[in-house]
């Protein structure tokens, strides 16, 4: 979310999106221990089910490119076996292109989903 405290902030915020100078950097809670340094994922991803938001990493794909990087690993606290005993990592990404779920997807496709995310971390789907 974007927001400008003037007039004329709003406007140079809104040139920059258009012209697309602007960086998106999101963080987020993955499960397990992702790995260190930078992950660039260059994986293209198809839409599978416009109705369900669906979309999947396939070769027929439109390009797609994220970089990725750890920020923090948190060990599992629970019994092993139990749901909560894979840890979370906290990590930071950067989408270079900007299709549907795409960091959804691509976190899903290395092993790391988003935790609690109810299409893309569900082994069903």
């Amino acid at each position: 979310m974007f927001i400008a405290k003037n007039a004329k902030a709003a406007e140079e915020l809104s040139k920059q999106i258009t012209q697309r100078t602007v960086r998106k950097e999101y963080i987020a809670r993955v499960k397990g221990e992702f790995p260190d340094g930078e992950v660039i994922c260059d994986m293209p991803i198809l839409q599978i089910s416009p109705k369900l938001g669906l979309n999947r990493v396939r070769a027929n794909g439109k390009a797609a490119r994220t970089v990725f990087k750890k920020l923090a690993y948190y060990p599992p606290t629970a019994e092993p076996g139990s749901p909560g005993d894979e840890g979370y990592s906290v990590v930071r990404y950067l989408p270079v292109t900007g299709r549907t779920h795409q960091l959804r997807v691509h976190l899903r496709f290395l092993g790391h989903p988003i935790r609690n995310n109810p299409i893309y971390c569900n082994r069903r789907v």
